[in-house]
């Protein structure tokens, strides 16, 4: 059903095409837009290994939400840049692009749980999560991208 990955030499293993998950600062998300446009935004993520999941959040209404409410299946890309190459001028960078499924999470708890997960990822301490949750919590919606396939992939650009 996926498409396997083209230049085998590049893929990354499956080890290293998690990390890459963890390690990147943001992805992209494409969903089914309107007039069979496609719809992709920059988002911040959080990776969670044992459920291959990704967390994110949003407002409670908009286009993201409507999307997602036509047609849950979804793409998202994340690139983690990795440094220059021995010839001083081309990048070389890891990313990783996964299919599956978006949805609400609907369990307040849980979705109370995603939220610390990844503000812990951005915010420089725990008490500004605390203090920035309690706020933000009752105007948020957490979403979860169920992963059902993903590649990764090294290159370098030049």
């Amino acid at each position: 059903m996926f498409r396997k990955i083209r230049k085998i030499k590049n893929e990354l293993s499956p080890e290293r095409t998690k990390e890459v998950l963890h390690k990147a600062a943001r992805g992209v998300l494409c969903l089914h837009g309107d007039d069979g446009y496609p719809y992709g935004f920059p988002l911040n993520y959080v990776y969670d290994e044992e459920n291959q999941a990704l967390y994110f959040h949003g407002t409670k209404t908009g286009y993201k939400i409507d999307c997602i409410e036509k047609d849950p299946k979804a793409c998202f890309t994340a690139i983690l840049e990795e440094g220059i190459s021995e010839d001083g001028w081309s990048k070389i960078t890891s990313s990783v692009v996964a299919y599956g499924l978006v949805e609400e999470i609907t369990d307040q708890d849980f979705a109370r749980e995603a939220m610390v997960r990844l503000a812990k990822k951005y915010y420089p301490n725990v008490d500004l999560v605390h203090e920035n949750m309690e706020a933000g919590f009752k105007n948020t919606k957490m979403l979860a991208f169920h992963i059902a396939y993903m590649t990764g992939k090294k290159v370098n650009e030049r």
